[in-house]
């Protein structure tokens, strides 16, 4: 079992700052709940456009790392 949230997030909603990348209002889908098996119900993203959807175990902050190192985080709407 693995705790924690999943959320969906707009893609032109993220924006990398120098400190790290703002991820906007996202969308809470699943929280403190098994995110191994989880289903999920995201919103649909206008025409053209894309979501994306990240998770984090129960406990920690942020979404993981961006491939700069710099940490995932959302501005509102997050699970917590």
């Amino acid at each position: 079992m693995r705790l924690g949230d999943i959320i969906a997030v707009p893609r032109d909603m993220v924006r990398l700052l120098p400190d790290r990348v703002d991820l906007g209002a996202v969308h809470c889908l699943i929280e403190a709940a098994d995110v191994a098996f989880a289903t999920i119900d995201p919103p649909d993203p206008p025409p053209g456009e894309a979501l994306l959807i990240l998770s984090r175990e129960e406990g920690t902050d942020g979404y993981g790392k961006s491939s700069d190192g710099l940490p995932r985080v959302a501005t509102s709407g997050d699970c917590r």
